[in-house]
């Protein structure tokens, strides 16, 4: 792809063109000591003409580069023939030709391109006075012609190095981007996704720090913001936050300065954010703020159009894939929950426990299942109907959720049973978990019915069973045991291993 630099800064690229055709025309003119019009002036004419023409012609084609360096190489062609020409010829100037080249290929980027070529033209001032020559009105003319070819090609350089970064720079933010919609389309959890966001806008965007915040009811309830604590800053009215402008409105808000926004210095999370410089842009559900991303900079810092343009686009995707993640989610929920009670069904509760107990058996720890069903549920449903039925076994899963640990798991087994597994739990404090669960059960209120009976049984490895199906037929046999003692109680299998040493000594 050709230089884009050449076409966009085609008109300086023509006025330092002409700067080596007017010091190339000095040469020609000063130089010659013939009176009329001799072969320099009719050289400089044509000269002048054939660039003139160049100049009205020839720019709509600066975007290709062999253009613009042909123009290059005739002006350096037309510089060495005037000097040639020149009484006397000075062919010395024609080895310092290369010298420029090098020094205009090594000053091209940087500011000093101006000093990179009056070296050139110092180094000619420095021969003629080594070699005792007097400068005169000629060799000043050459000075200028050296300092003209060297700060041209030199300018050339620089502009196709800014074409070099700014592939560099495109290829990067290509890298980048694909990188964020390989985050984005990770099967990750919001959370997990949204902790990755940030730092993934921030590096593409080039900004010191970026912000992903959720709003509710006015209310800013959630803040990611990396490397700052935002936990004395949630819940907080979007009306007392820096973010109120931000949210709105559908547009990208942006400052400078935050430190000079005097209005901003007033909001309550103002302490939160040391930086200067702010862009934030919000989205809306059914019309309502619902969310925000924002930048910053710790120096002042003015976004252009493209950086507006380029964080509109990552917070579109940004919102798209936080949708999908939360619908994702959702699906996965439902396919492994049970929709009445909220706990993990069958399927799921079973595969969660043998991966569990392959662990802890690999670890040597210990594992308790607890089993239980509501007592006397069919004659609920049958004198209160099945909807009292329903909120009778979604309050105990509420119950059971609610009385575990984070790392416990409850599921359903199917209709009032259920079961309870206790990772690196010993039997007594499975057995003092149901004593607590069955006082609270006793207390459950739901609708005009209060207090419900349980049974349950629970079983430990690996005192009670070396593999899971004999934890669990254990475990059953426990839960019988409880329900053929009266029900509204917890049994272990130590107790039914009890209870049938004792019927054996009496038939014995």
């Amino acid at each position: 792809m050709p230089p884009a630099s050449f076409f966009e800064k085609r008109v300086a690229v023509l006025l330092s063109h002409w700067s080596v055709v007017l010091a190339t025309a000095a040469v020609l003119y000063f130089g010659d000591h013939v009176p009329g019009w001799s072969l320099h002036e009719w050289l400089m004419a044509f000269l002048l003409t054939v660039h003139a023409g160049v100049s009205l012609l020839l720019p709509a084609r600066f975007r290709q580069t062999s253009v613009v360096y042909g123009l290059a190489l005739l002006n350096l062609a037309g510089a060495c023939l005037a000097v040639s020409l020149s009484n006397p010829p000075d062919w010395s100037v024609l080895g310092l030709l290369p010298l420029g080249a090098l020094i205009a290929r090594i000053s091209a980027g940087a500011p000093g391109r101006a000093a990179g070529a009056a070296t050139v033209a110092l180094c000619y001032v420095g021969l003629l006075y080594f070699a005792s020559r007097p400068v005169g009105i000629v060799g000043w003319a050459v000075c200028l012609l050296l300092f003209a070819t060297c700060h041209h090609f030199a300018y050339l350089f620089h502009l196709e190095g800014l074409d070099a970064d700014r592939a560099r720079a495109s290829t990067l933010y290509t890298t980048e981007l694909f990188e964020l919609g390989n985050v984005l389309a990770r099967p990750d959890d919001p959370m997990a996704l949204q902790e990755r966001i940030p730092r993934l806008v921030a590096d593409i965007m080039r900004a010191d720090n970026c912000e992903l915040g959720f709003v509710k009811n006015d209310l800013i309830t959630q803040r990611i913001l990396p490397n700052r604590h935002c936990r004395d800053f949630v819940d907080l009215q979007i009306k007392n936050s820096i973010h109120e402008k931000t949210l709105a409105g559908p547009d990208t808000y942006s400052t400078p300065d935050l430190q000079e926004e005097p209005k901003l210095a007033s909001k309550q999370d103002h302490s939160l954010y040391p930086y200067r410089a702010y862009m934030g842009r919000a989205w809306r559900v059914q019309g309502r703020p619902a969310g925000f991303m924002a930048l910053y900079m710790e120096k002042k810092f003015t976004w252009n159009a493209f950086d507006r343009k380029k964080f509109q686009f990552l917070v579109n995707q940004t919102v798209l894939a936080l949708q999908n993640a939360e619908l994702r989610q959702e699906l996965e929920n439902q396919a492994r929950s049970d929709g009445l009670t909220r706990l993990f069904n069958h399927r799921y509760f079973y595969e969660w426990l043998e991966e569990e107990f392959a662990r802890t058996k690999r670890k040597n720890h210990q594992l308790s299942v607890v089993v239980l069903d509501l007592d006397y549920f069919k004659q609920l449903n049958d004198t209160s109907g099945h909807r009292v039925g329903d909120l009778a076994l979604e309050a105990l899963g509420k119950l059971l959720r609610d009385s575990v640990r984070s790392m416990d798991r409850v599921g359903r087994l199917g209709g009032d049973e259920f079961a309870v597994a206790l990772p690196e739990t010993s039997l007594n404090d499975a057995f003092t978990l149901c004593k607590r669960i069955l006082q609270a059960t006793a207390k459950l209120r739901v609708g005009d019915q209060v207090g419900f009976s349980l049974s349950m049984g629970c079983a430990t490895f690996p005192q009670d069973g070396e593999t899971l199906n004999e934890v669990m037929e254990h475990a059953d046999e426990a839960l019988y045991l409880s329900k053929r003692l009266g029900r509204g109680r917890a049994s272990r299998y130590s107790d039914v291993r009890a209870e049938k040493e004792s019927a054996d000594r009496l038939t014995g």
